[in-house]
């Protein structure tokens, strides 16, 4: 089950999917699923661009300046005082965002909370006893090839 980067909302088509995944466990009913969330590269960088963004909102705001462009150009010169500026705004928040740090507790909240929506959705949509359901460790996706986030089911006794 996939998820778009940086989100635990479930998209229609995996709301299909899960119904299918329900069906499997209608059929099977001394099979338990742990459910393993997976973080993808493109997942970390997202929750990075919504930090830095939240960031520059509240530099924006906080010293009443006209536009989030101004905002950016202001947080660049305060966060890399010496660095000559590119000349775009998309990149001077490219810059930031490269240099923002893992957000590690937002990335583990992010992977509880696909945990829980596809539990959710099971349980609640479908009919299936949470105790079937059981937390699987987090882990990060192999490669950068992988795009997206997603919940691995394994099949338990």
């Amino acid at each position: 089950m996939t998820f778009a980067a940086g989100s635990a909302d479930v998209d229609p088509e995996m709301g299909k999917h899960l119904t299918d995944v329900a069906g499997f466990l209608r059929k099977t009913p001394m099979i338990k699923f742990a459910l393993t969330p997976v973080a993808a590269p493109r997942d970390l960088e997202s929750l990075k661009e919504q930090e830095v963004t939240v960031r520059i909102q509240r530099l924006q705001k906080d010293r009443k300046l006209p536009d989030f462009g101004a905002a950016v150009a202001a947080a660049f010169k305060e966060e890399l005082p010496g660095v000559p500026p590119p000349a775009s705004g998309e990149a001077k928040l490219a810059a930031l965002r490269e240099r923002e740090p893992a957000p590690d507790a937002l990335m583990s909240e992010l992977l509880e909370r696909r945990v829980a929506a596809v539990r959710e959705a099971l349980v609640k949509n479908e009919g299936i006893p949470a105790e079937r359901l059981i937390p699987g460790t987090a882990k990060a996706a192999p490669g950068d090839d992988v795009t997206e986030g997603r919940i691995e089911f394994q099949i338990e006794q």
